[in-house]
């Protein structure tokens, strides 16, 4: 093929994709009306699920717990003595961190929230399955042996499972609460930073009751081993005190650096002791919140005005779509109508 054929067989190509893009444009516009109409009728089911469909409110709280900046320190300090003793404390509330999605998602908090009345934003207390106005008149029928009770708090213990999120990091906690009332919101997730603040709070008392007996009680065997090692160290200078010998020096020595030894422990542990003791009847703020939970000024769904524009654009674009089929049926339709009437 010679260079002339080549750049005229591209020349033909290239006309006929401008006629093929001139007439799919045409078609778009002669089918304008069936785009105007299938872009309002997506419009305006989306519109409508956007009106109807019940708001919900997010209320987002993040804390930093207290003994990742202030304790682990002390906290550390203590474990590794109790280590060297043989002795293992139990959990601290640095590792308590990792049963946070546990405790917070537990039956217990669960039960507590569900018969809880709530503040709502109409300034009346209401139950959760009053704001929430499920239904079980369905389900009954279905399940005839379980209480209509059982029914509404298995159904509300769904509801907050999937309301309450809870994201956790080494070094902060995000809790996100989502309800249909923004008061509410921020009430449950309010009690759900308490009700975990009290439970550190306990276990904290707990493991510090178990630190406390732990120093007291080797307060009390090193402060016995240090009588024995005063007592045999007078008796060793009682015994001796007419032969001096390097033997008599060394060995004097060595009872007097076990003496002191046992005299630093029994100091260090009856410090310890006391601290922990101090720390049983002192009560503190387990987290450092640095967003607190307030009620939202807007709702965070549905987003009407993002609906409204998604759903122009999917209803012009399925617009487009069916008038472009439709052309293509018309124009093709009498050769696949000729086709058929070939093969029969």
């Amino acid at each position: 093929m010679t260079e002339q054929s080549k750049s005229s067989h591209s020349n033909i190509i290239t006309d006929t994709q401008e006629v093929d893009l001139i007439r799919l444009l045409l078609a778009l516009w002669q089918g304008k009306l069936w785009i105007l109409l299938i872009t309002a009728i997506v419009t305006g089911l989306a519109t409508a699920y956007a009106l109807l469909a019940t708001p919900t409110y997010k209320v987002t709280s993040i804390w930093l717990p207290q003994q990742v900046s202030q304790l682990s320190g002390q906290m550390g300090q203590i474990a590794g003595i109790a280590g060297l003793m043989g002795m293992n404390l139990g959990a601290s509330n640095s590792s308590i961190e990792q049963f946070y999605p546990q405790i917070i998602t537990s039956p217990t908090i669960l039960k507590k929230i569900i018969a809880k009345k709530w503040p709502t934003l109409s300034k009346d207390s209401a139950t959760l399955d009053q704001v929430l106005k499920l239904d079980t008149n369905g389900l009954e029928p279905q399940l005839p042996n379980i209480s209509r009770y059982r029914i509404m708090r298995s159904m509300l213990s769904d509801y907050l499972l999937g309301a309450i999120v809870f994201e956790g990091s080494p070094m902060s906690q995000v809790l996100t609460v989502t309800t249909p009332d923004p008061v509410l919101s921020c009430a449950i997730n309010q009690f759900i930073i308490d009700e975990l603040q009290n439970y550190v709070e306990e276990n904290r008392v707990r493991t510090t009751i178990t630190e406390r007996d732990f120093f007291y009680q080797k307060y009390v065997d090193f402060k016995d081993s240090l009588s024995k090692a005063e007592s045999r160290l007078l008796y060793y200078r009682l015994n001796n005190r007419m032969i001096i010998s390097p033997t008599q020096m060394l060995e004097e020595d060595r009872l007097g650096q076990e003496s002191a030894t046992y005299s630093n422990l029994v100091t260090e542990f009856r410090k310890q002791y006391e601290m922990a003791q101090i720390n049983i009847s002192k009560k503190s703020s387990q987290f450092q919140i640095l967003q607190a939970p307030e009620p939202p000024t807007s709702k965070s769904s549905p987003k009407r005005k993002l609906i409204f524009v998604a759903a122009i654009f999917v209803g012009a674009l399925f617009g487009c779509f069916f008038v472009l089929v439709l052309f293509w049926w018309k124009n093709n339709h009498p050769k696949i109508k000729e086709r058929i009437q070939e093969t029969d």
